[in-house]
């Protein structure tokens, strides 16, 4: 536990789709070119929607939207830093507006 509340679940993360296209053809392949890295079974999550992170077409197929709230989740040896990694990129995304 953290101040701030519980402390954060290894090989979990929440990020917000880039913004203002969302996750259209560009983002996504960059997402699956960092997934394939790792051994992990990366996931993506939009509300109910799953997608295979290491999957293009799954990816496109969240249609996350500028600003839309994206659990990311790793299972596996190296599902954390398969997550870091993403984790990271969604960060690069809004740095690059």
């Amino acid at each position: 536990m953290t101040a701030d509340g519980p402390a954060p679940v290894p090989g979990r993360a929440i990020v917000r789709a880039p913004s203002p296209q969302g996750l259209h053809a560009r983002p996504a392949a960059r997402i699956v070119d960092v997934a394939r890295r790792y051994v992990a079974e990366t996931v993506l999550r939009v509300g109910a929607q799953t997608a295979r992170a290491k999957d293009l077409l799954d990816v496109l197929s969240l249609a996350a939207t500028g600003g839309t709230e994206v659990v990311l989740e790793g299972h596996g040896p190296d599902g954390a830093d398969a997550v870091a990694a993403l984790e990271a990129l969604f960060a690069r995304f809004h740095a690059e507006g």
